[in-house]
């Protein structure tokens, strides 16, 4: 382990000579992003758990849908299967359901999720532990699997567990999302970042997206995984993962996703009125209220493809 505050990674991080590492943003702008040098060993660690031919029988994938879940979510992930994120319910298009995992913190859950894994098919575990400063493991992870094992997909669904999405559309190089632009950068507190990253800047100088619901083209993963390799790790993975690394393979745009972050019994009477609803993705915290949404979104549209397109 490295000690200090990386002390709650599973395995060491690589760590390069030292010295100030920088980003040039699309406009020129010279940013010093941090003094540190580590890197994950996300590249290189085994999975615990892999089903690599997920992607496989299917010439095309319209969408791969990449779920960030917890170990002991067992009930969000058969929401999931059984509501939108249903290939059978996706009638005139091909998608697959991926849901990435760490090892959990209790041991007593990892049979469970190996019979979970040999029922479904359906799940990827990396080797580090389920933390909240481990997410960008979780999510370079992902984007290894991607570049590995599902080349023919056009477009990515990131999401975390607890979202539902309905009708969006992108083009070629464009990251939807929430965006984030000059957010504070906390200093204090659960979320403190350390002062060696973004010295002397109180707020972002990058824009990013807000996590739990992102759509990007599978063509920039494999871009990203590789840039990630030589980018120093940074532990808040929105900004690491949807930030830092789309700025440095260049040329991404940001396509702002506005009415994301919902009340979810607001959502549930706008997919359930006559008239269209605005909103574009939906939280859900309550055990059952995706079913509620999907039966509704069901009524709503007659073959839920065109939620998606």
């Amino acid at each position: 382990m490295v000690p200090g505050k990386y002390a709650w990674i599973s395995y060491p991080v690589k760590r390069r000579p030292s010295g100030p590492f920088i980003i040039t943003k699309n406009n020129g702008e010279i940013i010093q992003y941090t003094n540190y040098t580590f890197y994950p060993l996300t590249f290189s660690s085994s999975f615990l758990l892999n089903n690599p031919h997920i992607c496989n029988n299917a010439k095309i994938l319209t969408f791969l849908i990449l779920v960030h879940t917890s170990v002991h979510h067992f009930d969000r992930r058969k929401e999931l299967r059984d509501t939108w994120a249903n290939p059978g319910l996706l009638k005139n298009q091909q998608s697959r359901i991926l849901f990435l995992l760490r090892i959990g913190k209790y041991s007593m859950f990892q049979k469970y999720i190996e019979g979970e894994s040999e029922e479904f098919k359906d799940i990827i575990q990396g080797d580090f532990i389920d933390d909240y400063h481990n997410l960008t493991h979780k999510g370079i992870l992902g984007y290894r699997w991607v570049t590995r094992y599902c080349e023919n997909a056009k477009f990515i669904f990131k999401i975390d567990d607890d979202k539902l999405l309905p009708k969006l559309e992108t083009e070629q190089r464009i990251i939807a999302c929430r965006k984030l632009t000059n957010e504070i950068i906390a200093r204090e507190g659960k979320f403190a970042v350390d002062s060696d990253y973004f010295p002397g800047y109180q707020r972002s100088p990058l824009q990013y997206c807000a996590g739990p619901f992102v759509l990007m083209p599978r063509d920039i993963v494999p871009e990203m995984y590789e840039a990630a390799k030589s980018t120093p790790f940074y532990w808040i993975d929105d900004l690491y993962l949807f930030g830092v690394l789309p700025n440095q393979i260049r040329n991404v745009s940001f396509h702002v996703v506005a009415n994301v972050d919902i009340n979810e019994d607001m959502a549930l009477k706008c997919f359930r009125a006559e008239t269209s609803c605005k909103y574009l993705a939906a939280y859900t915290w309550t055990p059952g209220f995706m079913y509620k949404y999907c039966e509704a979104l069901l009524v709503k549209y007659a073959d839920l493809v065109q939620i998606f397109i």
